[in-house]
């Protein structure tokens, strides 16, 4: 069963995949980010509901900690205009809900996924990218392209960030511009069934074909230009269930294909094989020579970063930062509680040089670049 069967083979996945949701790129002016303050605020969604409450109560046991106040904060159901709706990763698989928060790094935007889980189908219906000012929150637009869209490459491409869509009747990438939000299609060439992507520069990666019938093709080069890319066969076995989470990883002009279990390595502008590295099982790259680190491959969840000799610890009830040398807390923030009064579940993330605790809940950025 190819993975387009198995999507049609659920309702709800049928109903989506022939509903053409219209494009719409907005402004949207509802949804302001909130800049935090140390007051009780409840951030009320446009129906009635209440969703996150940000409160002052003394969370952290040592009064003699200072409490951070966050740069702003957005909440899902705000940025939406609907209760329980969820921010999710951009780079997961948007039409299903996969519980992972996190977001692009577009330079000035950051570039989210919102939707609405669906808890008897686990799909994401709606699911749209929003466009937000890295520097205040402010959303700058906010699109749900037509035929929906399945994942995004974790970077940008020329000020765009690039989806591909394989359901809809004209199946294709789509590009969005990080500036307003304007799309444009390209079409996937004949005979592909992209099922992950990512991006490098100028250049743009796509795993494509059926890993339950072991033969897979990874292709890299110009989106405008796809015909013309290098192939990396991909020759790993894994059901279609079994595929999820970040398969393409590049970083210092390398990449890896993790599928099934096998880990595939390969040389970014020419896509040929590269020998000598091999993955833990702890995401650490290894040379298999010198026996020495090269590359830990990032995975987005994490609850302790450290950021240029900072340490994010999110502790449940609240966020601390540490210093790396001294291990001397510099703050904690207090983290939002959920409508049944518990700390939302989250994580952090490093954008450039500002970070943000994130989650389904709210996206909220701690420190400024």
């Amino acid at each position: 069963m190819t993975r387009r069967e198995q999507d049609a083979s659920t309702p709800a996945s049928a109903v989506r995949a022939g509903v053409a949701v219209a494009i719409a790129v907005v402004s949207v002016s509802a949804a302001a980010a909130v800049l935090v303050t140390h007051e009780n605020r409840t951030a009320a969604s446009p129906d009635g509901g209440s969703e996150v409450t940000t409160s002052p109560d003394p969370l952290i046991s040592d009064p003699s900690v200072p409490a951070h106040n966050a740069r702003w904060q957005l909440d899902a159901a705000d940025v939406f205009g609907r209760t329980f709706a969820a921010f999710v990763s951009p780079t997961e698989n948007l039409q299903f809900d996969s519980g992972v928060s996190e977001v692009i790094d577009a330079g000035g935007t950051v570039v989210a996924a919102v939707g609405l889980p669906n808890p008897r189908t686990y799909m994401l219906d709606q699911a749209r990218l929003v466009g937000i000012d890295a520097s205040d929150g402010t959303v700058r637009w906010s699109v749900a392209p037509e035929g929906g869209l399945d994942s995004c490459a974790d970077k940008p491409i020329r000020g765009e960030i690039i989806c591909f869509d394989p359901y809809s009747d004209d199946p294709g990438f789509v590009a969005i511009d990080v500036r307003d939000g304007a799309i444009r299609r390209v079409p996937i060439p004949t005979g592909w069934f992209p099922y992950a992507i990512a991006a490098d520069d100028d250049r743009l990666f796509v795993l494509e074909g059926n890993p339950e019938d072991s033969e897979s093709v990874l292709h890299g080069g110009d989106l405008d230009a796809l015909a013309g890319a290098w192939t990396f066969p991909v020759n790993a076995f894994a059901p279609w269930e079994g595929v999820e989470g970040t398969l393409i990883h590049v970083a210092d002009g390398r990449g890896v294909v993790t599928l099934g279990g096998e880990a595939r390595f390969f040389d970014l502008l020419t896509g040929e094989p590269v020998d000598g590295l091999e993955l833990q099982a702890s995401g650490t790259v290894v040379d298999t020579a010198a026996g020495n680190e090269v590359w830990q491959l990032d995975e987005p969840g994490d609850t302790e970063m450290n950021v240029d000799g900072t340490i994010y610890t999110v502790t449940g009830p609240s966020v601390l930062a540490s210093d790396s040398g001294t291990s001397e807390t510099l703050w904690a923030w207090n983290v939002p509680k959920d409508a049944d009064g518990f700390p939302v579940s989250g994580s952090i993330q490093a954008v450039g040089a500002a970070v943000y605790f994130v989650s389904s809940n709210v996206l909220t950025q701690l420190v400024a670049p």
